[in-house]
């Protein structure tokens, strides 16, 4: 069964590309969730990380 998805994709400092799709799920929603949007709004990149 297909259910709707939605792929956000960023590239880093590094020049690679970061992909993180989200699809919905479950038999009475086909509403991706607002996840993806928060996720979006706050990614970000940190400098130094280990």
């Amino acid at each position: 069964e297909k259910r709707p998805a939605e792929a956000l994709v960023v590239q880093g400092p590094d020049y690679w590309l970061y992909v993180l799709r989200v699809r919905a799920v479950g038999s009475e929603s086909d509403v991706i969730p607002p996840l993806l949007r928060q996720v979006w709004e706050t990614f970000a990149f940190v400098e130094g990380g280990t």
